[in-house]
């Protein structure tokens, strides 16, 4: 009998796939984990959560070093501590995979500021873009803006986790209000999204594990082309299972496509908790 997987569950060799991360075992059914991890008992997550976020810290350097890079880039303090920083990014970063469970049905809770700006963008009859970022637990506030507003939410993503769970978490966000399409498709069905006076979430800072950059430019051409106005909605986590979303004020025409704007913006959105800022790749160059 051959091993079996951590990832599959079935006898079969672990392979790596060609430029990622993450071992592939065949597939399993990303259900069964969301359900298994709503079944954990929270007093047994917070030890696994504690576990995970310090051998995170210590094994994969390359990840702290380009969170480090960013916050410089941004002109942000580091927080104190050769270790209490990156332990508290990967801390967040296993309370995101835990979050999952909202997904098998455990419930969240998420508190929205700023609703009547939301509502008030909506009644032009365009649409509204939502810019956020890669904090707190950012895929459960899609879904609860998307049910305050009573519109769909659309964003766009590649990956997923790992290659073998996309199709399977792009059906559970959709169950939940929230339809991701393929970036290969570019911006036509965001274009339609609006155009139906939906809602488009998309994060400014780009791709949390690969890419060339912020998605400052990509919504700003998707702003102009549907005359919808742009509003950040950034999330932040207050405890396991808790979170915050905060929607701003409409951005000024034109504010996505100055560089130094866009820095600013970033800044101001990430300082307040810098390590719930998961983005694993250098904010510019290619990751």
């Amino acid at each position: 009998m051959g091993r079996v997987g951590f990832l599959d569950g079935r006898p079969g060799k672990r392979r790596w796939r060609p430029g990622g991360a993450s071992p592939q075992t065949g597939r399993m059914r990303v259900g069964s984990v969301c359900r298994f991890a709503a079944s954990v008992p929270p007093a047994l997550a917070g030890p696994v959560i504690g576990l995970g976020a310090l051998a995170g810290a210590i094994a994969a350097p390359g990840a702290v070093r380009s969170w480090r890079k960013n916050l410089s880039a941004l002109g942000l303090d580091l927080p104190p501590g050769r270790m209490a920083g990156p332990r508290l990014l990967f801390h967040h970063l296993m309370l995101h995979y835990e979050s999952l469970a909202w997904l098998g049905g455990r419930p969240l809770e998420a508190a929205v500021a700023g609703e009547e700006r939301l509502l008030d963008a909506l009644s032009l009859g365009r649409g509204a873009i939502l810019l956020t970022l890669h904090t707190g637990n950012w895929h459960v506030a899609g879904s609860v803006v998307g049910r305050m507003a009573g519109r769909p939410v659309h964003s766009v993503a590649g990956v997923q986790l790992l290659p073998g769970w996309t199709a399977d978490l792009r059906r559970a966000y959709r169950r939940r209000g929230v339809r991701i399409h393929r970036r290969e498709r570019g911006v036509r069905p965001l274009l339609a999204a609006l155009r139906r006076g939906d809602l488009v979430a998309l994060h400014l800072d780009g791709d949390q594990h690969a890419g060339t950059g912020p998605a400052a430019r990509g919504a700003a051409l998707l702003a102009r082309r549907a005359a919808a106005p742009v509003l950040p909605a950034v999330s932040r986590r207050i405890g396991p299972g808790r979170s915050t979303i905060q929607i701003g004020s409409s951005l000024p025409a034109g504010h996505l496509e100055d560089p130094a704007r866009v820095v600013a913006l970033l800044a101001e959105w990430v300082a307040p908790d810098a390590e719930q800022w998961t983005l694993f790749r250098p904010l510019w160059g290619r990751g």
